[in-house]
Order: C-alpha cells, then sequence, then structure tokens
C-alpha cells in the first residue's frame, strides 16, 4: 500500500537469475491506473565463508573424533554438500545440516600417511558459491616448526626415538608453547595418532589452558606384555619327551633290565634302551622339528607415532618413534 506515496516491497525469496521488475498502480477515484517501466534485476550466488573445526581427539584413541566444517552466509543458509581434504586426497563427503554444518570421521588408514593440511571445500549450489576452509594444520614435518598459535616439539632436546622391551614403558617429554611468546590464547588439547597395537598412553597433563605460558608435557607408552615374541614349540616337546622316557622306566628301568632279558628279545631291549636315551636327550636339550609360523621369534616392531595438539581449527603436531623390541 502507498505511504505518502510511496510503496516497498521486500524480496528475499530470489533466486539466481535475471528479473525484469515493474511496479503496477491499479487506480483510484482521483487517479487512473499506471505501470512503471521495467527494472532489469541480476540475482547472482551468494558469498558464502567455509570454517573447519576439529573436535578434540580421544586421548589415545585412533583418530580425530570428527572433522566438522561450518559453511555461512550473509543472505541465508548454505545447502549442498562438503569435501575434506587431507592435502590433495579427498577424505570424504558430507551434506550440510539444517544449520549450515557437515561432519566427517576420518579412518586411521586415511591419516597413515601422516597429516599434511586438513581442508573443507563446499562446493556451492544454485545459490551460494562455493568456498573453501583455511588450513586446520601447518605440519612442516620438523618438530619445533609448526605453524599456528603454539608450537608443539620435543623438550629440552630429548630424544625423539626410543626402543621398550615388552611389557616395558617409553617416556617423552614434549614442549607446548605460545608462537610468539606471550601467552596461548586457546587452550591446547592433546592426542595421540598410530599408538602399536594394545598400547596405551597417558598423558600429563592432557591438555594446556588459555592464558599459558610454556609448559612441559610428559608422555608414557606402555606396551603390552604380550607382545613378546612367543616361544618355540619345541620346548613343550622336550617336557612331553621327558614325561615319555619316565613312562618307559617301568618297562625298561635298571631294576627290570636283568629280568626282562631273559624274555625279550635282546633287539627290544636295545631298542627300549634307545628311546630312553633320546627321550632324556630332548627333555634337556630340545628337540629339532618344524614350528608353526607363530611359534617363530618376532624382530623388532617399529612404530611412528603422531602426537597432536589441537586449539579450535588449528592443529599441529610432531612425531615420534618407537620400537618394540
Amino acid at each position: 500500500s502507498l505511504v505518502n506515496d510511496v510503496a516497498t516491497l521486500t524480496l528475499n525469496t530470489l533466486t539466481v537469475g535475471n528479473y525484469s521488475i515493474v511496479a503496477s498502480y491499479s487506480g483510484d477515484g482521483n487517479y487512473p491506473p499506471a505501470t512503471s517501466n521495467a527494472l532489469t534485476i541480476v540475482v547472482g550466488q551468494a558469498n558464502t565463508n567455509t570454517i573447519l573445526n576439529i573436535s578434540g581427539a580421544s586421548t589415545c584413541g585412533a583418530g580425530l573424533r570428527a572433522l566438522t566444517a561450518i559453511v555461512s552466509s550473509p543472505v541465508g543458509t548454505p545447502t549442498g554438500t562438503v569435501a575434506f581434504y587431507n592435502g590433495s586426497t579427498q577424505l570424504g563427503t558430507a551434506t550440510l545440516n539444517s544449520a549450515g554444518q557437515a561432519s566427517l570421521t576420518p579412518t586411521m588408514s586415511q591419516l597413515a600417511a601422516g597429516i599434511s593440511t586438513l581442508t573443507a571445500v563446499y562446493a556451492g549450489n544454485v545459490n551460494f558459491g562455493g568456498s573453501t576452509s583455511t588450513s586446520a594444520m601447518n605440519n612442516s614435518g620438523v618438530p619445533g616448526l609448526q605453524g599456528g598459535d603454539f608450537l608443539i616439539s620435543i623438550a629440552n632436546g630429548g630424544p625423539a626415538s626410543q626402543s621398550v622391551l615388552p611389557g616395558g614403558a617409553a617416556i617423552f617429554e614434549l614442549t607446548i608453547a605460545p608462537r610468539n611468546r606471550g601467552t596461548l590464547s586457546a587452550p591446547v588439547e592433546l592426542s595421540l595418532l598410530g599408538l602399536p597395537a594394545g598400547a596405551s598412553c597417558g598423558l600429563n597433563p592432557s591438555s594446556i589452558p588459555a592464558g599459558s605460558g610454556s609448559s612441559i608435557v610428559s608422555l608414557t607408552i606402555q606396551i603390552p606384555l604380550q607382545a613378546a615374541a612367543k616361544r618355540p614349540a619345541q620346548a613343550g616337546r622336550g617336557l612331553n619327551s621327558i614325561a615319555l622316557g619316565f613312562l618307559l622306566l617301568p618297562l625298561i628301568g635298571a631294576g627290570s633290565v636283568r629280568k626282562r632279558a631273559g624274555r625279550l628279545p635282546r633287539l627290544l631291549l636295545a631298542l627300549g634302551i634307545a628311546a630312553l636315551g633320546a627321550s632324556m636327550v630332548c627333555g634337556l636339550n630340545g628337540c629339532g622339528g618344524t614350528s608353526s609360523p607363530g611359534s617363530a621369534a618376532k624382530g623388532p616392531s617399529p612404530s611412528t607415532i603422531t602426537v597432536l595438539g589441537t586449539s579450535g581449527s588449528i592443529v599441529n603436531s610432531v612425531q615420534i618413534a618407537l620400537t618394540v623390541n
């Protein structure tokens, strides 16, 4: 309706395209109807912004809990799909929900080769343009040279690799420090990727609060006793041989040899004595033979473990090496 000879209409539902808009006045008792000239309006794709957040990884879990992309626009909520990448390798896609968010949980195998840069790419649709998040990780692969708001490195020039026996534990010390001195602007959560099978870990502390300066973190990795190489199966056969020898004693023992010698052929007696001697030798020294594949001794088992520091959308890392002998 007219207000002070002006009528206003707000349009916020137009999709992408070209429109010819005219205003038509219906007239009244004093004024005749009238129609304006056409006004061409071009509606283009709305700009979007994509942010990638990384949910805190479980401290000693097998991977990151989730990558979450948040896609926003000043003129509405975008729809469509988001692709997640580790460097140039696509980890998977997810569909935006009604809040403009999409999540993906990467698998351990997808991250086995290491993490370079994690990004989320919104493809856009008819109404919304595409956008790419800034990298959620800047990992140079050199301890202490990661980018972002903080640094994570091996503390005090300590060893980045250790060897440990099954049932033993390895202890590493790490430094978490603000990148530009001062204090941390946000908390840093710590987690691990690539632990040996069955191993457990402890991080003390597992998170560094905002406002902290340089901090030392102690990482303990406990190796299970079951990681030990299995003993060869012939040891069991040696014990069985001893048992067999003792079972033969009543038949060919020293006290009965003479008594039985008169009734048994000399060849049978000789074979019995030989069997007793062989069983004793096997029992003491072990007998040769083909062992099962599982009984062979295992060699050293090396693992490369990635320690992740997560602070909002920033993830930095350092790698350590652990060999189970």
